[in-house]
């Protein structure tokens, strides 16, 4: 059976023209939802001295520098989206900065001595993007200084996975969220829908597009762009245990890495 991405058809249905998924209801929905996940936040703080100064690239609204921010870190965050900065900077905290720019080109005004590629930004480019991104950043970094990251990894057996999901927004509407991982291709597509339900003629759309690289390609690219892997390891979404076949288990690789 064929199977229907749920949120592109009301995209379809109602032409709705596609957005930033940090703007509007979805973006207040989506900065709800991942604030309760602090555990790469709460990782890179046992790593991080008092004094250090942290770049966050790609960092969305910010919640993983915001979370640093509030317990004592400084530094800046950088993504290319201005809705996800003007986000950040709505929610944002003392001792940290957020700008609109090219992380492929922006280089801060002080070394960094750690660098944070999170949000699965590592999956959000070809390889040799990727690498040009690493020697980039590598430029700016202290000696000794860190890199985290993390991907989507290809793994033997990977059946794919395809479902949707309806998830309520408070009392205003919901939010339909849909994803199609294909091996085949080494993509993995997530779409979002909102409808308003109360009233208001609210409809917004986004989706984003992910590479899965191969296993210990990104380890590769930044041992070539000259870090040594300090530590790499698999975490899983929804399900690690497997034990629900209507709930995705992909593996997300971790990487940290010492210029």
């Amino acid at each position: 059976m064929r199977y229907v991405n749920v949120a592109s058809q009301f995209q379809a249905l109602y032409g709705t023209p596609k957005t930033s998924l940090y703007s509007g209801e979805l973006g207040r929905w989506y900065s709800t939802i991942m604030a309760a996940d602090t555990l790469d936040a709460e990782m890179i703080s046992l790593r991080c001295a008092p004094d250090a100064y942290i770049v966050d690239l790609m960092c969305g609204d910010g919640r993983i520098l915001r979370w640093l921010a509030g317990h004592g870190h400084r530094g800046v965050g950088v993504d290319l989206s201005a809705s996800a900065i003007e986000r950040a900077t709505s929610l944002g905290s003392d001792g940290i900065e957020f700008v609109v720019d090219d992380a492929f080109n922006w280089t801060p005004r002080m070394a960094a001595s750690m660098v944070i590629l999170g949000g699965l930004a590592s999956s959000m480019f070809t390889e040799e993007r990727l690498l040009a991104l690493f020697q980039h950043v590598g430029t700016y970094m202290a000696a000794g200084a860190e890199l985290w990251t993390d991907y989507l990894p290809e793994y033997a057996g990977d059946p794919g996975w395809r479902g949707d999901f309806v998830l309520p927004v408070s009392q205003n509407g919901f939010v339909v969220s849909s994803t199609v991982r294909d091996p085949v291709t080494r993509s993995q597509e997530s779409s979002f829908f909102f409808l308003g339900t109360d009233g208001a003629d609210c409809r917004e759309y986004a989706s984003h597009r992910l590479v899965i690289h191969g296993r210990g390609r990104v380890e590769a690219m930044l041992i070539e762009a000259g870090f040594n892997i300090a530590s790499a390891h698999d975490s899983y979404q929804f399900d690690p245990g497997g034990f629900d076949e209507s709930l995705p288990s992909w593996p997300i690789r971790k990487v940290r890495a010492v210029r």
